[in-house]
């Protein structure tokens, strides 16, 4: 019997047993249970060192073994200590768990073969949407590994060509797995380095556009307060400009990227409330810390806001510079949810992809990667909405940013559409989700320059290697 059929013949007998200790709690046979769960005890010990080498924290796997100890450990103390009441529900519980095990093992040596990596969080939301059950059908990996060995000489993780597969019912080989972004291409790109000096919110207004971004209302910097000119003023010059506004505003933190720390102040009764919290200079300055920025809120046009308009939706628009000129890549649209004033994407928000042209289409993809055709809250039917207003402009404007961004030569924005139709800067980011961009728009991210980036970018890998054994070798 191979390794992964003793494995399921574990399992399926744990199952078998469990559901037999579930039928004699109901008839008081304690001893037939004890010996019977301590069969399936043995087997979790077994199951768990069988599997030691994948058993690494912080994956789904280990993920799925610790809550599995935790209800053998829970069940254990019951029948020491006689206490059977609660027994009922653990059992249930466990037996859940064993369900989930049992399909893990089904597709373990697939995993092995086509080389998925079951320890990253895409596998997580990969394998929870049952992306992973038709990997034979729908995707060629050989043709996958064969592109990317081409370039960098090793296998990759195919997790997000298979989803792309189980979305679109194709292979696409150029798409660019987040590890190989970040790793490999990201670098060869542009210098982390300088990531520091182009994030700070607060001075988006004097480096990048003097125009078409939110309204100030005041700045902190390390401290110091400034009004919406960047002057510095005194910490009572603030809350007099804080209460003269009287309109609901934004309050985020400078530095902070991707909608963290970014969340609607609402004016009611000549004051300020955060999630029900009276929210005066004192509250700011202890939620948001020294360095923040508060904005009046954008009034956006009424496309953008129809799916959801609680929060100020953005298109999140990506350049690349490359040779002599800025190249438009892609762009998706985020729309919040619940009630959020954020529409980012890992907060629960829905990205919908957008066409070169500027059309939207027909659905959205979920912070895991699930397929959304109407808004989980508004119940809005994405296929409804209009183009995007002015898209050319928006691309021709994002273009013309990127040239004021010297140092960097991919750069992904945040723009919104004004009630006129014109694209307002939010903020800029230099990573962001590209697995997500890629699975939204059905195109690989670089598009027709992948072959050309990747390229690059291996070579200036095999460069470095190169110079690091000559320094060696002297």
């Amino acid at each position: 019997m191979g390794k992964n059929a003793l494995e399921k013949d574990i399992i399926e007998q744990s199952i078998v047993l469990l559901k037999n200790i579930y039928n004699d709690l109901n008839k008081a046979y304690y001893d037939e249970i004890e010996k019977y769960y301590h069969s399936v005890h043995r087997g979790i010990q077994s199951f768990k060192k069988s599997n030691s080498n994948i058993n690494k924290p912080e994956t789904p796997f280990a993920q799925k073994m610790a809550v599995v100890e935790k209800k053998d450990s829970e069940i254990l103390n019951i029948i020491e200590n006689q206490n059977w009441s609660v027994a009922p529900k653990l059992i249930n519980q466990l037996y859940i768990q064993f369900t989930d095990l049992i399909q893990f093992v089904d597709y373990k040596d697939l995993y092995i073969k086509y080389k998925v990596n079951t320890f990253s969080k895409y596998f997580e939301y990969f394998n929870e949407l049952g992306y992973y059950h038709n990997i034979k059908e729908n995707v060629d990996i050989k043709a996958v590994q064969k592109y990317w060995r081409k370039y960098f000489h090793k296998n990759i993780d195919p997790s997000l060509h298979i989803a792309y597969a189980q979305v679109y019912g194709e292979t696409n080989e150029r798409l660019i797995h987040q590890y190989e972004f970040n790793e490999l291409v990201l670098p060869e790109l542009t210098p982390i380095y300088f990531n520091g000096f182009y994030s700070d919110k607060n001075v988006y207004d004097l480096l990048i556009t003097s125009e078409h971004h939110p309204e100030n209302v005041l700045k902190r910097v390390n401290g110091q307060y400034f009004d919406g000119d960047s002057n510095t003023i005194s910490r009572k010059k603030a809350l007099e400009l804080y209460h003269l506004t009287k309109e609901d505003v934004i309050a985020k933190k400078s530095y902070a990227n991707d909608g963290y720390s970014v969340d609607k102040l609402k004016y009611i009764d000549n004051d300020f409330y955060h999630n029900d919290h009276l929210a005066d200079i004192n509250y700011l300055e202890e939620h948001w810390g020294k360095d923040f920025i508060v904005q009046k809120v954008i009034k956006q046009h009424n496309v953008m806001a129809a799916p959801h308009q609680d929060s100020v939706n953005t298109l999140r628009m990506v350049t690349l510079r490359w040779g002599d000129r800025i190249h438009y890549l892609l762009t998706y649209a985020r729309f919040g949810s619940d009630g959020s004033a954020k529409d980012n994407g890992g907060e629960g928000g829905i990205c919908v992809g957008v066409s070169p042209e500027g059309y939207f289409k027909s659905f959205g993809i979920g912070h895991k990667g699930q397929v959304i055709y109407t808004h989980p809250t508004t119940g809005y039917d994405f296929s409804n909405l209009d183009k995007v207003p002015n898209f050319d402009k928006c691309v021709a404007f994002v273009k013309q940013l990127h040239d004021r961004i010297l140092h960097h030569n991919y750069v992904s924005w945040d723009i919104a559409i004004d009630t006129e139709g014109e694209p307002i800067f939010i903020e800029m980011n230099f990573r962001g989700p590209v697995w997500k961009y890629q699975l939204a728009n059905e195109q690989s991210l670089f598009g027709e320059l992948t072959e050309e980036v990747l390229e690059h970018a291996a070579q200036k890998i095999k460069n470095k290697k190169n110079n690091s054994t000559s320094v060696k070798d002297d």
